[in-house]
């Protein structure tokens, strides 16, 4: 900086610079004296003038780096086996001449329609008791992104037939009946439902007694609870027979033992 002191000779000058911004602490002045040219070392001048410079502001901070992109992902916790499961994926700080390219893959299933886009639809048939995981990965942005969510996909009840003993012997059938007290002891959300099969023209109350043995036999040789047994039935086939059945709760038993078979 220039300072005009023409109109002041033979005078000492001092300029004092003063830089505001600094932490609290530090020096933010700075002093400057200037002998006038006739003066010896010796001498001191008649006049003493103090001249202020102009105030310095601190240099502005440099520019943020670019916000880089983020991603989340999203999906229903559970769905029931048979139904769409949902996932999608959302990107922000996207920058505008940006074009994103998501592609998709799942643990089981298939993809039904998306891939290619945020959101995918995933096809959950015969998918019952396991989860799905879907994983979408996002380039052309200014950095590659990943995300993953997890659908547990729920069983649909049902009942389903697990042993049919015939032409057996005791024996046999009592390892059968023990087999299935086993189960019932692991699946607790299940149920177990006995159905004794005859040939036509048959006693029906033959047929009932051997029903309400093999629940006896469950009950007090095999320790299952009574509760666990919602019920026992008859039928006419071709063929005796002994069929036990696994009921899901939620599951109606069979409807009718005659279509059983």
């Amino acid at each position: 900086m220039d300072f005009d002191i023409s109109n002041h000779p033979n005078q000492q000058f001092k300029v004092i610079l003063n830089i505001e911004g600094f932490p609290n602490g530090c020096q933010n002045s700075v002093q400057f004296d200037s002998l006038p040219e006739e003066a010896g070392p010796d001498e001191s001048p008649s006049e003493e003038v103090e001249i202020e410079g102009p105030t310095l502001d601190k240099p502005d901070s440099p520019p943020s780096p670019t916000n880089r992109s983020s991603i989340i992902g999203t999906c229903s916790q559970e769905v029931v086996e048979g139904t769409t499961a949902y996932f999608a994926a959302h990107v922000s700080d996207v920058e505008p001449a940006a074009k994103p390219v998501y592609r998709w893959t799942v643990s089981r299933g298939k993809i039904k329609r998306g891939q290619g886009t945020p959101s995918i639809e995933v096809d959950t048939t015969d998918l019952g008791g396991n989860p799905v995981l879907a994983t979408a990965q996002v380039e052309g942005l200014n950095t590659r992104l990943r995300v993953s969510c997890a659908t547990m996909i729920k069983r649909i009840p049902s009942a389903y037939k697990l042993y049919e003993i015939s032409n057996q012997s005791l024996d046999e059938e009592s390892k059968q009946l023990l087999r299935f007290a086993l189960r019932l002891s692991i699946g607790l959300e299940e149920r177990a439902f006995i159905v004794a099969i005859g040939k036509r023209g048959q006693a029906a109350g033959r047929l009932r007694e051997r029903a309400e043995g093999a629940r006896d036999y469950l009950v007090n040789l095999c320790g299952v609870d009574p509760a666990r047994i919602v019920g026992i039935s008859i039928g006419f086939g071709k063929e005796e027979a002994l069929q036990l059945w696994v009921v899901q709760t939620g599951a109606a038993p069979p409807e009718s033992p005659m279509k059983i078979r």
